[in-house]
């Protein structure tokens, strides 16, 4: 995803992706200067309220981090992680969507 100058790639790791099971979170910038002020998961399909998604900063550009989603009666659930991101003095927000089935 590109928006004002700034390329972000968001990635999913886990063996199988699936509700109330921890997952890892990863986005790299392409720039170093970016912070990330929040993030945290959302329903895309359906409202699901918030839910944390807690990363950090493991090295210039790039953030990761643990979070789980809920379960849902949809057999498949799509889910928007939402990045407020401020970058050179500008606040912009992300949004990376994922489905999860069960």
């Amino acid at each position: 995803m590109e928006q004002a100058g700034v390329i972000a790639e968001a990635r999913l790791h886990a063996e199988a992706l699936s509700a109330e099971t921890p997952f890892t979170l990863e986005v790299q910038f392409s720039v170093p200067g970016v912070k990330v002020k929040r993030s945290m998961l959302e329903g895309d399909t359906m409202y699901m309220g918030t839910l944390p998604a807690i990363i950090s900063e493991v090295e210039p550009g790039r953030w990761r981090g643990q979070a789980l989603v809920g379960a849902c009666t949809e057999a498949r659930m799509v889910w928007a992680w939402v990045l407020d991101i401020e970058f050179e003095g500008r606040s912009q927000q992300l949004r990376f969507l994922f489905e999860v089935s069960h």
